[in-house]
């Protein structure tokens, strides 16, 4: 498939409602946003990534708007920082140079507006 993930945004009770398609495991996520969230603690366990492992891309979810995700490779290095302007983002699995990073365990960190870092995970790209 082109695309086989898909992300939809939508409103249910007054809640934003984060929907995942995921074509290839026929199936369906749905997550609740909290953008309005403000204790650290609570926002770094409901920042999630899905699928994971990944082979097209890795979409992470419950992002704190204004921060920075970065993502390095088992050396430390960093492979790729993102502008967090959304709470959902996505990562097509490419460095900085735009290409195609290679299979392996990565490590995101998850840094706030205030250049504090907040959640720190392992991701693993298959090919």
């Amino acid at each position: 498939l082109n695309n086989p993930t898909q992300v939809t945004e939508f409103n249910y009770n007054d809640e934003k409602i984060i929907g995942i398609v995921d074509r290839n495991n026929n199936r369906v996520v749905f997550i609740k946003d909290t953008d309005n969230l403000n204790d650290e603690s609570v926002i770094a366990d409901k920042i999630k990534t899905y699928p994971n492992p990944a082979k097209e891309k890795i979409v992470f979810f419950e992002l704190p708007i204004g921060g920075t995700l970065n993502i390095y490779n088992l050396s430390g290095i960093l492979v790729r920082s993102i502008k967090i302007d959304n709470s959902t983002k996505e990562w097509y699995l490419k460095n900085s140079a735009k290409k195609f990073v290679s299979s392996g365990v990565y490590f995101y960190s998850v840094i706030d507006t205030n250049n504090k870092p907040i959640k720190t995970g392992k991701i693993v790209v298959i090919k």
